[in-house]
């Protein structure tokens, strides 16, 4: 990273865990980990995949493989009890 000339960089588990995953992915499908899911799953399809152990991690990760949109995702109200 080098702010002076303008280039930025991203760091984290999550970057981490989503450059791991990519590599699962055949051309054409999207796969994301389970930290992206749960922000996303109202507002689409996915398939879960077989769990999976990634470099840098202990434990398996749970991927998913994105399906397709959902035709009404939920209102904000939706998650208010």
């Amino acid at each position: 990273m080098n702010l002076e000339k303008g280039t930025h960089g991203v760091l984290g588990d999550t970057i981490n865990v989503a450059s791991r995953l990519s590599g699962l992915a055949k051309p054409g499908e999207i796969v994301i980990g389970p930290d992206t899911y749960h922000q996303a799953e109202g507002y689409f399809t996915f398939e879960p995949m077989e769990p999976t152990t990634v470099k840098g991690k202990t434990e398996p990760i749970h991927p998913y493989k994105y399906y397709l949109p959902k035709r009404t995702p939920p209102r904000p109200t939706d998650y208010l009890d």
